[in-house]
């Protein structure tokens, strides 16, 4: 639901929300944002965005703007395990 709302926002190129281990909660919602050559995007912005969209406890707790494009498996899928390993800390 949170990665098809942040999908929608016009700015967003591409998005993967994902859980990340998390020794208070057990895990929580990470989202990785890549931006569209030449639109800003900010964490503010991102939230800010999915307020009233999503209940307030699904808004992921860190939002990634990430630089590259999301790495993908051969399928065309995210690979959700290697953006895990690359932005569990």
């Amino acid at each position: 639901e949170v990665e098809s709302e942040l999908d929608a926002c016009a700015a967003v190129a591409e998005v993967s929300v994902f859980g990340v281990p998390d020794e208070r909660l057990g895990e929580i919602p990470v989202a990785v944002v890549r931006a569209k050559p030449g639109e800003e995007l900010s964490e503010e912005r991102l939230r800010s965005f999915l307020d009233g969209k999503v209940a307030k406890f699904k808004i992921p707790e860190r939002i990634i703007l990430a630089d590259a494009p999301l790495p993908r498996l051969g399928t065309g899928k995210f690979d959700r395990r290697a953006l895990k390993a690359q932005y569990a800390h």
